[in-house]
């Protein structure tokens, strides 16, 4: 699937009107046929907790989506469910920074698919979390 496929699906996530529509400002930015999705957001108030910094949760929820999105550029895509979501935080971003999501897919197998992400703010290149993400994937 190319960018144009992987950015729509994220159009129509957020489009559905549920707890994705935080994903408004997010941008996707590359997409490779390897199952590897790269995402820029600039950082607003909606995205801060009380000490300004990029909300933790927020951080959580980008791995989730733009891991998902890699795997749908995967040529094994598919629709899944998580099994394990792991997050390291390393340290903030604030408001006002650019910050890069890049997600790939490791493996994709018959049943699972593990995906890694690396979260970085985009001007000093410094990582603020880095993840792993087991899906399920279902046959339709």
């Amino acid at each position: 699937m190319d960018i144009k496929g992987v950015s729509g699906i994220l159009q129509k996530m957020i489009d559905h009107g549920g707890h994705d529509t935080i994903l408004k400002k997010v941008q996707i930015v590359e997409v490779k046929d390897d199952g590897t999705c790269k995402a820029e957001l600039h950082i607003d108030q909606e995205h801060t907790n009380i000490f300004g910094t990029l909300h933790g949760g927020y951080i959580a929820t980008l791995v989730d989506i733009i891991t998902s999105l890699a795997l749908f550029a995967h040529p094994r895509q598919g629709k899944g469910v998580s099994v394990n979501l792991n997050v390291s935080y390393l340290k903030p971003a604030k408001k006002g920074d650019d910050i890069v999501i890049e997600a790939t897919t490791s493996k994709a197998g018959r049943t699972l698919a593990y995906l890694d992400c690396k979260i970085y703010i985009k001007q000093s290149c410094e990582l603020v979390a880095t993840a792993s993400h087991c899906k399920f994937i279902r046959e339709d």
